[in-house]
């Protein structure tokens, strides 16, 4: 079994304390990463994590203020694709990092490990309050990242928008996003982002389909028909499809939200079109995927690129 390493809390965590569910292969890819950065497993004690309330769950709302609310309790769960990164990109990680979408500070307290400071922002006072008192060493916003340019040209040394965060705008919008991203970045500056993926729209469930594991399952997806329907009813005439990307009403939220879906190669043009050097993708378990690679099985692709020094 790995040890922790104290100053960074990382990859052990994400196999063994977090309970992250990795297939074997994915298990084998952290694994070979952790021989590459053995520094990183020197020390046998994990750092105790922060208490958090437990009496109550937590409201986030996410998508702002016309968006449904939900409850959920805090998380420190890491997909096998963010691990990665923070192992694979611990260097870059060591400066000024901004966090997008910060939620309950699932990664903020890993981020802290390595950073020298974090500063996230959520639109979610109930989740500022959390993470505030959750993890203490990091600053935190309650602020829109539509609003990201506020924080200053050059203000942080690292971005993390992963959770798909950004797919919550249409096409425009996020491309201004990501210019303002890159406005915030200091030359040199590190971008991780994950998006929904075009190729498994396909595949994404309709109201209609009652196929699940149980027939208890099968029976609360047939109860909840009528909702869905009505939801999808209401948001249907907003979708829209192209060869690049699609914004798509998802059953997300039982279908009460639009959310923007894009292609492995056009994410990686559009980095380019507004001014990042792209480095690689990733699907969910961290295997590469290339140029022409549609991934159709991942819903969620991960994203690397970098604001050019120059």
């Amino acid at each position: 079994m790995l040890a922790v390493g104290s100053s960074t809390a990382l990859l052990c965590l994400a196999l063994n304390v977090l309970d992250v569910r990795l297939r074997e292969d994915a298990t084998i890819t952290l694994r070979e990463c952790a021989a590459h950065e053995p520094s990183l497993f020197t020390c046998p004690t994990p750092r105790p994590q922060p208490t958090r309330p437990t009496s109550r769950p937590i409201t986030i709302r996410r998508y702002g203020p016309a968006a449904p609310s939900w409850d959920t309790y805090a998380s420190r769960e890491l997909r096998p694709a963010e691990a990665l990164f923070l192992v694979r990109y611990r260097e870059q990680l060591q400066g000024r990092v901004l966090e997008l979408g910060c939620g309950a500070g699932r990664l903020t307290g890993y981020l802290l490990e390595i950073a020298q400071s974090v500063h996230g922002i959520d639109v979610s006072p109930a989740m500022i309050d959390f993470c505030r008192k959750a993890y203490p060493r990091g600053t935190y916003s309650v602020q829109d990242l539509r609003d990201v340019a506020r924080l200053g040209s050059g203000s942080a040394d690292a971005v993390i928008a992963t959770y798909k965060v950004l797919d919550v705008l249409g096409d425009a919008e996020r491309r201004r996003v990501l210019r303002d991203i890159r406005g915030v970045l200091a030359p040199g500056g590190l971008l991780m982002m994950s998006s929904h993926n075009l190729a498994y729209v396909p595949k994404l469930r309709k109201p209609t389909d009652l196929r699940a594991r149980n027939i208890v399952r099968r029976a609360g997806r047939l109860a909840l028909m009528p909702l869905r329907l009505r939801n999808r009813r209401g948001l249907v005439a907003l979708q829209r499809s192209g060869s690049d990307y699609s914004v798509v009403n998802d059953d997300a939220h039982d279908y009460r939200l639009l959310h923007y879906y894009i292609s492995r190669d056009a994410q990686e043009r559009q980095l380019g079109e507004n001014g990042f050097d792209f480095i690689e993708c990733l699907d969910n378990h961290g295997h590469l995927v290339g140029p022409g690679e549609s991934a159709g099985d991942w819903v969620e692709l991960y994203y690397l690129a970098r604001r050019p020094d120059r």
